[in-house]
Parts: structure tokens; C-alpha cells; sequence
């Protein structure tokens, strides 16, 4: 006599909601309004050194700082910058480290990394009118407060954006 077998079949896995979603929005809103804060100052930076720099080998040449929507025009910068420190933190992947240019990589990243921290913290050292009160403060109260505060807005827009997006449920563009 044969026996009858039953096939039994999962249900459809169901979409679950982090229970910490709205620290995710949270989370988001915070990069979202840092990022362009950082972005700024870092690009201010670039421009205060590169300007010193000319006024160094005494080039009468001075490179403006960009006003209104101009700013706009520099955002692929600041994107490049956090796309290289979200992908490769701080340091080269381990996959990295049969390639004989891995010195030549690790040196790339320090430089991302060093020139990112350091236009930020100049781009900070002479705050505009507008600037928030942490910004007046970290500039006038030492230098180890304004290398801090670079150091806060180098990194924490990216990580809050990201970890934000995790916490809605977001991985690796998709959906969870």
C-alpha cells in the first residue's frame, strides 16, 4: 500500500519593520543636514589652502570662494570623498593585501582620509557669521576642539546616513 505524502510549503517570508525605524529617520535627518555642512567647509578648505599656497610662490592669483548656487557645482567633490571613506573606512580591504601596489593604495586612502580631515579643519578656522555656536566655539576655544569637530563632521554625516538607512530596513539598496 502506498503512502501518501503531503508536500507542506512555507509561507512567503514576511517583510518585517525594525522596531528602531524612526531611530533610523533620526538617523538620516542627521546626516542629511550635516553632510552639506561638512561638505562646505571642507571645499572652504581646499580654497583657503590652495590660496595660501599661491600667495607661497607669490602668484598674484587668488581663487574666490563660490557663492550661492555655485556650491552646487562642487558637491561631486564632497561625494567622491564620502564614497571612498564609506567603502574603505580605514584601510584597504584585506583582498587588497596580495596586490603589490598595496603601499601605493594604503597611501591613496591616508590621503583621502588626511585631506579631508585637514580641509574640513581649515575650511573651520575662520568661521563666518552665519556659522552654529558649536562652530564659533571649536574655533575660538583651541585647536583641539576644531580638529574634533572636523573629525565629527568628516565622519559622522556618512555613518548616520548609512546606519539610518539600516535601521529602516535598507540593505545594499534594497529593501529588507
Amino acid at each position: 500500500m502506498a503512502t501518501a505524502t503531503t508536500a507542506t510549503t512555507a509561507p512567503p517570508p514576511r517583510r518585517t519593520t525594525s522596531p528602531i525605524w524612526p531611530l533610523g529617520i533620526v538617523a538620516i535627518a542627521v546626516g542629511a543636514i550635516l553632510w552639506p555642512l561638512g561638505a562646505r567647509y571642507s571645499l572652504e578648505g581646499w580654497i583657503y589652502t590652495l590660496n595660501i599656497m599661491l600667495g607661497l610662490v607669490r602668484l598674484p592669483v587668488a581663487i574666490p570662494m563660490p557663492t550661492g548656487w555655485w556650491w552646487l557645482l562642487f558637491a561631486p567633490l564632497g561625494l567622491l570623498y564620502s564614497t571612498v571613506e564609506i567603502k574603505v573606512p580605514f584601510g584597504p580591504p584585506p583582498s587588497w593585501s596580495h596586490l603589490p601596489s598595496w603601499g601605493i593604495a594604503m597611501l591613496l586612502l591616508l590621503l583621502v582620509h588626511g585631506t579631508d580631515i585637514g580641509s574640513t579643519f581649515a575650511g573651520y578656522l575662520f568661521p563666518p557669521a552665519e556659522a552654529w555656536a558649536i562652530h564659533t566655539w571649536a574655533a575660538g576655544d583651541g585647536r583641539w576642539a576644531l580638529g574634533l569637530w572636523s573629525i565629527v563632521l568628516t565622519y559622522l554625516p556618512e555613518r548616520a546616513f548609512m546606519q539610518g538607512l539600516r535601521w529602516i530596513g535598507v540593505r545594499n539598496g534594497r529593501t529588507s
